[in-house]
């Protein structure tokens, strides 16, 4: 009995010393794998939170640039109506639409607007005459206009009206077939044969790195042109040859590239997103990739933020 006694005595006073090193041990055992588990499921769920929240934030983007390419589609097709109105659009007309559209607060993408002629071979020199004598918003007239480049072609698109014309007086009686800032001037005069035959609006087919005056000093920005064909009201458009006859011109627009966005993105997306667009060549390529790769890049979200970090340099030491 005494011996019963003595063992339970000794079992009783083992016990705490078994479970002082079992009780770590099974802790460390099992603590390890679920703080391994818990660590991995809190990073999976930051990531996903940050990857969906970049997906929703790079979907805003994109519609919110799409939807600003429409509004500015939308301006060509009213200038088209406007065009095709009974009416005939004089210089005085073209020049009251554009200022009454207040493009630089509405469309701020917007550098101009503009109006080529479709002029053959043959109505060359009666079409310069018309234009030299135009007193219908400058009563001087335009003397020393004359299509540019010079030479004798086939044809020519004169932009032949222009809003603003301060600081573009160089695109005054081009011929964008033959256009000289563009980088391949034929793919443009195809590009122009296209739209002229579809109707339908379209890209020039480059984009046009101009240099500007508007400022007092000069910068040099990229532009991507679009156009509309412009028929003579009245007459049918349903087959390529009656459009073909029925073709007047088309209306255009220029717009800078980095204005468009900068009016389209905020600066609180452009702190953790970085974009970028590419030109992916003229609507009457075909192209086998949507790859970024060989393409001509036509925007970086950097440099707003190099400009914006210039500008407050230039704010602090002023």
């Amino acid at each position: 009995m005494k011996l019963k006694t003595m063992t339970a005595a000794m079992d009783r006073t083992n016990r705490p010393a078994i479970y002082s090193t079992v009780l770590p041990l099974l802790v460390l055992v099992i603590g390890i794998p679920a703080s391994f588990f818990l660590s991995t499921l809190i990073q999976d769920s930051v990531e996903n939170i940050a990857r969906l929240r970049f997906e929703r934030e790079a979907k805003d983007a994109n519609s919110i640039i799409e939807g600003r390419l429409r509004s500015y589609n939308d301006v060509l097709y009213a200038l088209r109506a406007v065009f095709a109105s009974e009416e005939p659009v004089d210089r005085l007309r073209f020049h009251r639409f554009v200022e009454s559209l207040d493009l630089k607060n509405r469309y701020p993408g917007f550098d101009a607007l503009n109006y080529a002629a479709y002029v053959p071979a043959r109505d060359k020199r009666r079409f310069e005459e018309l234009v030299r004598r135009d007193t219908s918003l400058d009563a001087r007239g335009y003397p020393q206009f004359a299509i540019k480049p010079p030479g004798e072609r086939p044809e020519y698109y004169v932009i032949v009206y222009l809003e603003p014309m301060a600081g573009y007086e160089f695109s005054f009686g081009l011929d964008i077939a033959k256009s000289l800032p563009a980088a391949d001037p034929e793919k443009v005069a195809a590009t122009l044969r296209s739209q002229r035959d579809s109707g339908k609006l379209i890209a020039s087919g480059q984009p046009l790195r101009i240099k500007s005056q508007k400022k007092s000093v000069s910068t040099e920005s990229v532009f991507l042109a679009m156009r509309l064909a412009v028929y003579r009201n009245g007459m049918p458009t349903d087959t390529i040859e009656q459009r073909r006859a029925a073709y007047l011109g088309s209306v255009g627009s220029g717009f800078n590239v980095e204005s468009l966005m900068r009016a389209a993105l905020n600066e609180e997306m452009l702190r953790y997103m970085r974009i970028r667009l590419y030109d992916t060549g003229s609507a009457i390529d075909s192209l086998d990739s949507d790859s970024s790769e060989g393409k001509r890049l036509l925007f970086d979200s950097e440099q707003l933020a190099r400009g914006s970090d210039a500008q407050s340099a230039r704010d602090g030491s002023s």
